[in-house]
């Protein structure tokens, strides 16, 4: 009925002007006038829009796709996993599967013929992006419990009830010989832990401090980098995990945006930690820049990465950044999300991931492999067939450094 109004009011008016782009909504029972389409972000617009295809998203795997030095490296792997979020804990689960799988076979082509250039190693660890509260001492009205200080980036060690007990903090992998079905399975089971309450007896959840956990994971307690005034858990709790002699590879998703900040704050987020200060943490692990690499899947508006991406395959974070989106709550309708994996559903909106584009820009200035791309595009159906979960398809160039790293 509304756009009925609106195409005879431009009729009575003797002469039709243009309707902007953008400017009249529609769904699946508001069309759009003629010469218009109703595009994925609920507005009407000249032309027709593009399907999504599998290379919307640019895969993490690529960033290995470089001519690789032999012998093989050896690769340590970080999962940073939503303390709360159901949707993000599912889709790192696919996430995590497919990154191992090749790297552990060597398939980076993904033709199912393993290449020779697989990981020498894997190290394989999970951590939460819950730090809690500065060592449980601030407790929210009605709040009671032993751990508010969440998980202060240690390595997590619980496994789904239906699995064989993992005790060990790092989960390794040998491609000469342990059974890669084995570690995917081993992986899975400790990405599929659910914990009700945390140990906080009340409905309360301390923001996602992705960046402050992974950092204070990897620092060693040598490091003059303090956590709640505490030194990093790098050579403490997490013993054992970093290797002097293999890559670093942070696999960061998520739907929120990151909230770290220098002092606990509440529930509400406060992002407000320099982006510097994790950068400046993170390459200072590695003597080589070229070492680290740092993936983000999070909120970016679908089509923004290609939209912004320059002749030599680098992405224009700026311009992306200053996309009408980044601004917004949450992105639009069209980054809705619903995945489903044995029987495990989850579905929710996705906050811009502004945070994440500014470190990936940060690191990539300073020769560090860093690559975010849009997490909006993991749950839909591939033009090629592929799995609408997982979606593999042709990649554009890695916009970094990484077109220079080795294993």
């Amino acid at each position: 009925m509304r756009l009925l109004l609106v195409v005879a009011s431009l009729a009575l008016a003797g002469c039709a002007p243009e309707i902007p782009d953008g400017e009249l909504a529609c769904d699946d029972e508001l069309a759009c006038p003629e010469g218009y389409t109703c595009h994925r972000d609920g507005r009407c617009r000249r032309g027709v829009e593009p399907p999504v295809e599998c290379g919307a998203r640019q895969d993490v795997v690529s960033i290995f796709e470089t001519p690789l030095e032999l012998p093989p490296r050896a690769v340590d792997v970080l999962l940073v996993q939503s303390a709360h979020d159901l949707g993000a804990r599912t889709l790192l689960r696919l996430e995590a599967e497919r990154l191992v799988r090749v790297l552990g076979a060597g398939d980076l082509d993904r033709d199912l013929i393993p290449d020779p250039e697989r990981a020498a190693s894997i190290h394989l660890g999970v951590i939460t992006d819950d730090v809690g509260s500065p060592d449980g001492r601030e407790r929210p009205d009605g709040c009671s419990g032993e751990r508010l200080d969440g998980d202060r980036g240690i390595l997590q060690t619980l496994t789904s009830a239906e699995c064989e007990a993992l005790d060990a903090p790092v989960l390794a992998f040998d491609p000469a010989s342990d059974d890669l079905e084995g570690f995917l399975e081993a992986i899975d089971c400790r990405l599929r832990v659910i914990r009700d309450d945390f140990g906080v007896s009340c409905d309360y959840e301390f923001p996602s401090q992705p960046f402050e956990a992974a950092l204070r994971a990897l620092t060693p307690s040598s490091s003059p980098l303090r956590f709640q005034g505490q030194p990093g858990e790098g050579d403490r709790s997490n013993a054992g995990f970093l290797r002097d002699d293999a890559i670093l590879l942070v696999l960061f998703l998520s739907t929120v945006d990151d909230c770290s900040g220098p002092v606990f704050s509440g529930p509400a987020c406060h992002g407000t930690a320099a982006i510097e200060r994790f950068a400046d943490g993170l390459l200072a692990l590695k003597a080589d820049p070229a070492d680290l690499v740092i993936a983000s899947i999070v909120g970016l508006p679908l089509g923004a990465e290609a939209q912004n991406r320059g002749t030599d395959g680098r992405v224009d974070w700026a311009a992306l950044l200053a996309h009408p989106e980044m601004s917004q709550a949450v992105l639009s309708d069209s980054c809705n999300f619903e995945v489903e994996i044995e029987g495990a559903a989850a579905a929710g909106s996705v906050q811009p991931g502004t945070r994440f584009v500014e470190l990936t820009r940060e690191l990539q200035a300073r020769r560090g492999n860093a690559l975010a791309t849009t997490i909006c595009a993991a749950a839909r159906p591939c033009s090629t067939g592929s799995s609408p979960t997982s979606p593999i398809g042709s990649r554009p160039p890695v916009g970094s450094s990484a077109t220079s790293s080795t294993w």
